[in-house]
């Protein structure tokens, strides 16, 4: 099969570290790649501190990522670093991208350009030579940039502004990219987790590029029973590669409970 398409995120800011701010970003991209056919290697949080953020970066670019996304870190305050630490990692300074203060102006009716806040041209930066978009629901945009072959994606902080900008930018770059379709399903079984782990680990090992996992914390009790639901998920080249790994793996699993005395409850 080929190579994965692989992908770390990384969620800036020093509140999410603090307890000040719950980090919902990360858990809304992950579901997002994944239906994509990639591969997550890591979910990355990582103060408002230049040193941790070059730090971590660079790490990602060194494992040889494909894909780097992150969020958070480019308004127009002292503590957001992003802009700035990505135009370090590629020896370029921070500049005013004017392609994106003009869409800005043109959102707010603004005539003339000496009438734009400093706020907004802080958050219309991006590195040198650097890719923007504009930024759907937001101000900040959504910069790419290449470093060796990882591509970063900077996205802004707010949840509603990385949905925006991820569905308009960097959810089509991904499906250009990833050579992987997937197709996935939720069953529900009568057994415990640690009755169905060995069949899960079966499953995996006979069907290449299928992922096997109980919902524990789903779980309901019915009577003497455990009504467990486990989610199947198959990739492949096509869409209809996909589903077609999914239902041999399904039959699969089939097999296997009936084997033990088992069977799906819910498919």
């Amino acid at each position: 099969m080929p190579k994965d398409l692989t992908v770390e995120i990384f969620c800036i800011g020093t509140e999410l570290l603090n307890g000040l701010v719950q980090d919902s970003n990360s858990y809304w991209m992950t579901k997002e790649v994944a239906l994509l056919g990639c591969t997550i290697r890591r979910i990355t949080v990582v103060a408002d501190d230049p040193p941790d953020m070059k730090h971590a970066l660079t790490g990602a670019v060194d494992r040889g990522t494909d894909v780097v996304l992150t969020s958070g870190g480019l308004g127009p305050t002292p503590d957001d670093l992003t802009v700035a630490v990505v135009s370090d990692l590629l020896s370029v300074k921070p500049v005013v991208n004017e392609a994106i203060v003009q869409d800005l102006m043109a959102r707010r009716n603004i005539t003339d350009r000496n009438q734009v806040r400093p706020a907004l041209l802080a958050m219309s930066k991006t590195p040198e030579g650097a890719r923007a978009y504009p930024n759907p629901v937001g101000i900040a945009p959504c910069v790419h940039v290449k470093i060796k072959k990882t591509h970063l994606f900077l996205m802004p902080g707010p949840p509603r502004e990385v949905q925006g900008v991820f569905e308009a930018h960097v959810k089509p770059f991904i499906q250009k990219l990833s050579p992987f379709k997937v197709a996935s399903h939720r069953v529900v079984i009568n057994m415990l987790e640690a009755e169905v782990g060995p069949l899960l680990q079966q499953l995996i090992l006979a069907h290449p590029g299928s992922y096997l996992k109980g919902a524990l914390t789903q779980a309901q009790r019915v009577g003497d029973t455990q009504h467990l639901p486990v989610d199947v998920v198959c990739k492949g080249e096509t869409a209809e590669k996909a589903q077609e790994s999914l239902a041999q793996t399904l039959q699969h699993f089939e097999q296997l409970l009936y084997q033990q005395g088992k069977e799906f409850i819910l498919r």
